[in-house]
């Protein structure tokens, strides 16, 4: 510290780096309004709590996370010995005890043995078909025999999750197309729209049936439309015929589902010419909300950010397709921050993939 005085003056060295603090009058402090309201803010006995408990819920579900996927990291390791040990048994004429492992005993019941719990992903995946990820006859994570077992399927035509009111007068489901001047045509509208004057109509190529909750696109030239969908719920689909386009879809799950599925055998091209940050968003908003394509369709995706994202998603995979239909363009991967949300997307590298295809194989 000797070189920190100088000491001639044995006063604080103005040539080192080190300052000392300016004393300060006793004479009071006159504070603006704004000063109190910053003043107020900065010491309120409850923020330090608040912060503290978001803190640690976040460090709690990333706690979680991280330990379902040492868990399924566990899982498939075990399944893949028991289908090897299955296939050398039946070789010999053994029927390993006494019945199908892969069959019957699937790994839910094999979690349940571990686990001494009821596998979670039991009643949403049903006995018939093991998870992607955890399938050992999967070539990659999403590829799927069949779709999840989702929970709310049809729109939310009640208003249950209308962020207005809850009735029927005020539901606020919608399907709509935009035109990048905010000109929109709604194919299906809630009562929320319809109070103020929103009249239903399909197009020319495009048409819903609410009744099956399904967007038919036949041979739709929707380059310069973007599709915007809120409340559908997760039975959502979206039939292709023949050659389609269209500008972006964007769709809305308000903590009750905004899944979309593609049937049919036509196909889709998404954002061609990359005006749109992202080909296809789902924002989930805290609901299962997946993006699901069936086996004969063909699925041409693109984005200047990103081709296909979810936010939000309780769904740790959020994107399928069925076997053998192939994704080209990158993996199908789930990141979630310890400070932000959950993304699922299709990653190409350590960037989100800007070009995606699926195609019927």
């Amino acid at each position: 510290m000797s070189d920190f005085w100088d000491s001639e003056y044995n006063a604080p060295n103005k040539e080192t780096e080190y300052r000392m603090p300016k004393e300060t009058s006793d004479a009071p402090i006159e504070l603006t309004e704004a000063d109190e309201d910053v003043r107020a803010f900065e010491y309120s006995e409850e923020a330090p709590a608040q912060a503290e408990q978001e803190k640690q819920e976040k460090r709690g579900r990333r706690a979680d996370f991280e330990r379902k996927q040492k868990i399924k990291l566990a899982l498939q390791t075990l399944l893949t010995v028991v289908a090897a040990t299955s296939v050398l048994t039946a070789s010999l004429g053994i029927d390993l005890l006494g019945k199908d492992v892969l069959g019957e005993s699937e790994d839910y019941f094999i979690w349940e043995a571990i686990m001494g719990e009821e596998n979670p992903d039991k009643d949403p995946w049903g006995k018939d078909d093991p998870r992607g990820s955890d399938d050992p006859s999967a070539g990659e994570t999403g590829s799927v025999r069949s779709f999840p077992k989702l929970e709310n399927l049809d729109p939310d035509f009640n208003g249950e999750y209308a962020w207005a009111d809850q009735s029927p007068d005020t539901s606020e489901e919608y399907l709509r197309m935009v035109t990048s001047d905010n000109d929109a045509t709604f194919l299906e509208a809630g009562g929320y729209y319809r109070n103020q004057g929103v009249v239903e109509n399909n197009l020319p190529g495009c048409t819903y049936d609410k009744t099956s909750n399904t967007l038919t696109l036949e041979n739709f030239s929707g380059e310069d439309l973007s599709l915007d969908a809120n409340l559908l719920g997760n039975g959502f689909k979206i039939k292709l015929i023949g050659d389609n386009k269209l500008g972006s879809i964007t769709v809305w799950g308000a903590m009750y589902g905004g899944s979309v599925t593609f049937v049919g055998s036509g196909s889709l091209t998404v954002n061609e010419n990359n005006e749109h940050p992202y080909g296809i968003l789902l924002n989930a908003e805290d609901s299962r909300s997946c993006l699901m394509v069936d086996k004969n369709v063909t699925l041409k995706v693109s984005g200047a950010e990103g081709a296909v994202m979810i936010y939000d998603s309780y769904d740790e995979i959020g994107i399928y397709f069925i076997t053998p239909q192939k994704l080209s363009g990158g993996l199908v991967t789930r990141m979630e921050g310890e400070d932000t949300g959950t993304v699922n997307t299709i990653m190409n590298g350590d960037s989100y993939s800007t070009l995606v295809t699926f195609s019927a194989g």
